[in-house]
């Protein structure tokens, strides 16, 4: 199932950053690198707050929806949430309103304020469908939010909208997909009051969470207010660009196996226990390691001709030589949080993952401001590579006390020899540039990694493809025999 469910998420997930990448490079042709700079630290102000104040909703939605009992229960822990994010948002637009007073700079606040709202709205939505097991509706979602962000975002800031143009088209991309998925689910979203038992269980699951969520994108994106306050926003847009890139790309790639293996992962946990959920997390392992640290060396070795192909020219030189340093980066990160974290959510033990966050950011303050004053955006780009390793250390380090997670070595051996295989027979043609290029350079390695996986049976892969073959020709055999058969009853009448 898990492998089903990845290639649906893939799927699912995958046409939506290849459209937010899209939108990416569009903006870099329309926006010069200081307004890129004040879009994106906007853009990082809403994450931030988003997390400090509905990531707890959405991950206690994901843990307790599932083994809720009966409608009574389901219902009472939607419309406690329902009502802890309208009561969130009046209290935010209260804040907002007294920062308009004082500070001034009242569009920027609302459009702040209604991307947030939105954004969170959306995003509760999405983690519905994940609950419900449907990967096609996940997809539809991020799919219409990432067309209109395209569409909108580009086409105001085309028209002389400016980054400000840009964020209202985003505003509008989260406001579309989530009214349209609030009314396909209005029956599950009725208020029917609030639970204050469901609410504690809830707060004490997910402020824990909240925190951690805060302190890990803040680890994500301080980098660039650093770079903003010590060098300017040009420096800050161009590192945005650079950052956003692999974290759009591989991030989200290895997303995937989260999306597709954490539910399982739960759900094996509530009904079968330790020793069969460990089993599915070390598949879930294989997955995450097995797409993303391919996907790692590809973007390495083709960063030149990455930048160049999507990147307008006051960005080039700049993000090819940040892409391979901040790749790296977020393979660590992808695999702390995607595998490693999840050992305290299985556990139920969310504070303990708090500590880890907090010596992580710690850590990414002080190595930012460090290695921006010696090296600017290369010293930033090297902050965050060492700042997710000291964070996946941390996490495998107070984790293995509390769930220990599985490390299937002989898979994660076999991925390392297939990556290096692919690398080797890729690395000759890094040298050509241009869009053909580059789709005939991903496509080699791609084909070269999938086919040496398959022979060196990464995760049972070969397995796999094996059963599904056969599956299908028995399918096809079925079918045949069926026509068969009623063409002879038809014949025989006569």
């Amino acid at each position: 199932m898990l492998i089903r469910h990845s290639f649906l998420y893939l799927g699912a997930h995958g046409v939506p950053v290849l459209i937010r990448v899209a939108t990416l490079s569009v903006l870099t042709w329309l926006l010069t690198p200081g307004e890129y700079g004040i879009y994106t630290m906007v853009v990082a102000v809403v994450g931030m707050t988003n997390a400090v104040g509905f990531h707890w909703l959405r991950v206690s939605l994901l843990r307790f929806l599932p083994s809720a009992q009966g409608e009574g229960g389901r219902g009472a822990l939607l419309s406690t949430i329902a009502v802890a994010y309208c009561i969130e948002v009046v209290v935010l637009s209260v804040l907002g309103g007294l920062a308009a007073i004082i500070f001034g700079f009242p569009q920027w606040i609302l459009v702040t304020l209604l991307l947030l709202w939105t954004q969170a709205w959306l995003e509760l939505e999405v983690e519905v469908t994940r609950v419900q097991l449907n990967p096609v509706k996940y997809g539809v979602l991020l799919t219409t939010r990432a067309l209109l962000g395209l569409t909108l975002s580009s086409g105001l800031a085309y028209l002389g909208g400016g980054a400000i143009g840009a964020l209202w088209g985003l505003v509008i991309a989260n406001l579309v997909p989530a009214a349209w998925s609030y009314w396909r689910n209005r029956y599950m979203w009725v208020v029917r009051g609030f639970d204050w038992r469901v609410m504690r269980q809830i707060w004490t699951f997910g402020l824990p969470l909240a925190t951690t969520s805060t302190l890990n994108y803040g680890v994500s994106t301080v980098d660039r207010f650093i770079l903003g306050f010590m060098v300017g926003a040009e420096a800050a847009g161009l590192y945005a660009v650079a950052y956003d890139l692999p974290f759009q790309s591989l991030g989200a790639l290895m997303t995937v196996t989260n999306l597709a293996g954490m539910p399982l992962a739960i759900r094996t946990l509530e009904n079968e226990g330790i020793a069969a959920a460990r089993r599915q997390l070390s598949a879930n392992c294989v997955v995450l390691l097995g797409l993303g640290v391919p996907a790692t060396l590809g973007i390495i070795l083709l960063a030149p001709n990455v930048a160049g192909v999507f990147f307008g020219p006051e960005f080039q030189m700049d993000v090819a030589r940040l892409i391979p340093v901040i790749a790296v980066g977020t393979l660590l990160e992808g695999v702390k949080t995607y595998y490693l974290d999840q050992a305290f959510q299985l556990a139920k033990n969310t504070l303990a993952q708090v500590g880890v966050a907090v010596l992580t950011a710690i850590s990414k303050v002080g190595l930012t401001i460090i290695l921006v004053h010696h090296f600017g955006l290369v010293g930033a780009a090297y902050s965050t590579v060492i700042s997710f390793l000291i964070a996946a250390m941390l996490s495998w380090g107070v984790g293995r006390n509390i769930f220990a997670m599985p490390f299937p070595v002989g898979s994660l051996v076999k991925i390392v020899v297939a990556t290096l295989i692919m690398g080797w027979l890729i690395a000759p043609l890094a040298r050509y540039r241009g869009p053909l290029a580059l789709g005939g350079q991903v496509i080699a390695g791609v084909l070269v990694y999938m086919c040496t996986a398959v022979l060196l049976n990464v995760g049972e892969l070969r397995v796999h493809l094996i059963n599904t073959i056969e599956t299908w020709r028995l399918h096809r055999r079925s079918k045949a025999t069926g026509s068969y058969s009623l063409g002879s009853d038809h014949k025989n009448d006569f």
